[in-house]
């Protein structure tokens, strides 16, 4: 019995030593991801640029908005489920603060949670979008003001859904409404941003959505094997997902072709992700400028006929990798749970514990039956 203790212990040692090896190795610097389509662009200017269209008839390309700064939201819609904590600029009508109720920072500091998108300047990552004037004009976009019936929204015991919509009124009879819906459990957030063209000429623009974040990397420490973590942009084009290193895109901005693609900026245990339309063909660029990065999901352009409306689609995930909220949120965003070079073993490994946990309901016990 004490022999096999032994072997036991040491096998358990030298799978520890196996895995923080490959980790290290696979969180060494990387040359920057290759594509036909990659090219050279403008690097964002905080919050001033809008995408740039192709210029195809009456479109525009490269408008931009002055320079906003990283200033605390004037005026915020807070929104609370049973798992996050969310506030609203009315300023763009977008993401800029999320909490997760259930994960501390600290297990001996359970009142202090995790804070995953924030405004703050030297923390910032927020979540932004909106649609492009393909003529140029106003449109509800995210440095646009919206405005809504309620200051707080809040999920009520036994509502599966809560439904948050914000209104836009640019010049003319040209509306729109951005409604978000949220729900009971779940870290992904749909968004439609849904257009009244009133007037009686034919409107023409595009969709999208896009991520900015101050990148802070992790100070590496041999004691703790989370700090080597991948912490930064991935980028999916309905292939491959790519992680991408900062300062590669400080040298050369990516831009790519995708459809069923999305992009997500990932921290060890934790990330948000962009998800377009799976059918849809979007551009999807990653870009970087002193500390910060963006990356950026562009719609092709769609025409909204005099006095009809159209409905343009995204699905934001603002949490934890919980793989199987993953899995049904977008096609292999689960990848970005990554095992690296011990994929192979540690992803049935995982199954067989996660399928182990629900018999028993604790994880200890499930890793010693493992």
């Amino acid at each position: 019995m004490d022999n096999t203790r032994l072997f036991l212990w040491l096998a358990l040692a030298a799978m520890l030593w196996l895995n923080y090896d490959a980790w290290v190795r696979d969180r060494a610097p990387q040359p920057p991801a290759a594509a036909a389509t990659t090219e050279s662009r403008a690097a964002p200017e905080d919050d001033a640029l809008l995408p740039n269209l192709p210029s195809d008839g009456g479109a525009r390309g490269g408008a931009e908005l002055p320079t906003a700064s990283d200033a605390t939201p004037e005026r915020t819609i807070t929104v609370r489920t049973d798992v996050l904590d969310v506030a609203i600029d009315t300023r763009g009508g977008d993401l800029v603060r999320a909490d997760l109720l259930e994960y501390p920072v600290e297990k001996d500091r359970p009142d202090e949670i995790v804070r995953l998108l924030d405004y703050t300047p030297s923390n910032r990552w927020v979540l932004q979008s909106g649609l492009v004037d393909a003529a140029g004009g106003d449109a509800p976009n995210h440095v646009a003001t919206f405005s809504s019936e309620r200051s707080s929204y809040e999920l009520a015991p036994g509502q599966d859904e809560l439904v948050v919509t914000l209104e836009w009124v640019g010049g003319g009879d040209l509306k729109a409404r951005k409604i978000y819906t949220f729900r009971r459990g779940r870290y992904a957030v749909d968004l439609d941003i849904v257009i009244e063209n009133a007037t009686g000429e034919p409107w023409r623009g595009a969709p999208y959505a896009q991520m900015q974040r101050v990148h802070n990397p992790v100070e590496r420490s041999y004691t703790s094997v989370s700090t080597y973590s991948f912490t930064g942009p991935v980028l999916f084009d309905g292939e491959s997902a790519d992680k991408l290193d900062v300062e590669d895109l400080l040298r050369k901005p990516i831009t790519r072709a995708a459809t069923g693609g999305w992009l997500a900026g990932i921290q060890h245990h934790f990330l948000a992700a962009i998800v377009p339309p799976e059918n849809e063909p979007f551009e999807l660029e990653a870009t970087a400028r002193d500390n910060r990065y963006l990356l950026r999901a562009l719609g092709p352009i769609r025409g909204v006929a005099p006095r009809s409306q159209e409905t343009f689609s995204f699905t934001f995930f603002v949490g934890p990798k919980l793989q199987d909220q993953l899995r049904e949120t977008a096609n292999k965003l689960v990848l970005t749970v990554d095992y690296g070079m011990l994929t192979p073993l540690a992803q049935p490994l995982f199954w067989v514990l996660s399928w182990v946990h629900k018999l028993v309901g604790n994880w200890g016990w499930s890793i010693v039956i493992v």
